[in-house]
């Protein structure tokens, strides 16, 4: 919601939301609301009473809407958003990850062959047996 005014005392009053995202252009329905003061009494109502309603919301008297000062904010936003602890050692803790599972696939295939080695041994020496 906003006010535009000039020095001629004409007044622009909008309110809505405009949402730029994809699902928004796809999904949803999203609008504008535009009034001028000088296109007639109707109009003028229009942007009195958004003028009214934003000068409560200014003032802090709005019900369900608290206004935070832009320091306050910026503390609010950045404690919100910010990570509890930054990892500096996330690049060496996923190499060591992906050395662990290579490693553990060298094992697997090394088993594996000595399985095979040995089933072939076993097959050979019992041909040998019974001849």
């Amino acid at each position: 919601m906003g006010i535009f005014s000039d020095n001629d005392g004409n007044k622009i009053a909008f309110s809505g939301s405009m949402n730029e995202s994809t699902n928004a252009f796809n999904a949803n329905y999203e609008a504008i609301d535009v009034f001028c003061n000088w296109i007639s009494s109707e109009e003028n109502e229009r942007v009195e009473a958004k003028e009214k309603a934003f000068s409560r919301i200014w003032s802090n008297i709005e019900k369900n809407i608290t206004i935070i000062n832009f320091p306050e904010l910026s503390d609010e936003i950045i404690n919100k958003y910010k990570r509890k602890s930054l990892n500096l050692n996330i690049d060496i803790e996923e190499q060591e990850q992906e050395v662990n599972i290579v490693y553990r696939i060298i094992q697997l295939i090394h088993f594996l062959c000595c399985l095979i080695i040995s089933n072939f041994i076993n097959i050979k020496l019992v041909q040998l047996k019974n001849g």
